[in-house]
């Protein structure tokens, strides 16, 4: 997998948050737990530049592109379910992957 220099970069930031490896991102089969949260969180920063079916052909082949965009909406609707504590937990994360992101 030939991953350009900006995918790799996002993808290692948001694996060092969630304490996996990049690979683990790319290729677990199981979406259990923060493991979706990674994934939404690579294909959600990701899309800025690419679109969902080049995430999804070049990145992500062994997920549908319509799991993609469910795991990429989960995080765009994080800010209305602050309520749950879990939730605050993925919050405050993506405020430090925001900054980490934006400075790439």
């Amino acid at each position: 997998m030939q991953l350009d220099p900006y995918q790799k970069q996002v993808i290692d930031i948001v694996a060092q948050e969630f304490g996996m490896s990049w690979m683990d991102v790319i290729s677990n089969r199981y979406m259990r737990g923060e493991n979706k949260y990674a994934v939404g969180f690579c294909v959600h920063y990701l899309y800025e530049r690419y679109t969902l079916g080049e995430i999804h052909k070049n990145i992500f082949k062994n997920k549908t592109k319509t799991l993609l965009s469910k795991y990429r909406n989960m995080i765009l609707e994080l800010n209305k379910n602050e309520k749950v504590s879990e939730i605050k937990k993925i919050i405050e994360l993506k405020e430090r992957l925001d900054k980490k992101i934006e400075n790439i």
